[in-house]
């Protein structure tokens, strides 16, 4: 499940609850962080989690007090700001991943470590460009093409071990 999909609702919902104050939206806002904990947020996006957690406390404490923490165009800003910074959460990659552990392998094989340094220095060079590309939320067709090219330099680098390996 992807962190914006399980986080959207739960802010939204959260937020909402806090910005106009009745019981009802709170208690709303209290179940979306509760569905969203069970769901597996903690693991996608514990810092939001715990910040929506604090928010609600947030509300908690101005039902107690009497007043508005948050007044209705605060609370749709922060929702808003919110929103946005999840929309720029890095994805996960599937061909940036395989290409990790490609490169784990080859580095932990000792032959290929012994014969083939650089074209596995090569490889990690590109395995830092794919994720530098994929932390600055780079295009996705970049980051797949770095991959690829540094899964291929892996590939290089364990023939290259094989050949000089063979050689008196």
């Amino acid at each position: 499940m992807k962190p914006a999909t399980v986080l959207l609702p739960l802010v939204v919902s959260c937020l909402a609850g806090c910005a106009s104050q009745p019981a009802s939206d709170a208690a709303a806002a209290e179940r979306a962080i509760a569905r969203a904990a069970r769901s597996g947020a903690g693991v996608w996006a514990p810092g939001e989690l715990r910040r929506a957690g604090e928010i609600r406390g947030a509300c908690r404490d101005a039902d107690r007090r009497g007043f508005e923490v948050l007044t209705r165009p605060a609370g749709i800003a922060l929702a808003l700001l919110v929103v946005v910074s999840c929309a720029f959460v890095p994805q996960r990659n599937t061909r940036l991943e395989e290409a990790r552990r490609a490169f784990r392998e080859a580095a932990a094989d000792p032959e290929v470590a012994r014969n083939a340094a650089h074209e596995l220095k090569q490889a990690a060079e590109l395995l830092e460009e794919a994720s530098l590309a994929q932390d600055t939320l780079g295009d996705v067709a970049v980051v797949d093409h770095l991959a690829y090219l540094a899964t291929q330099r892996v590939a290089i680098a364990r023939e290259s071990a094989k050949l000089r390996s063979r050689r008196p």
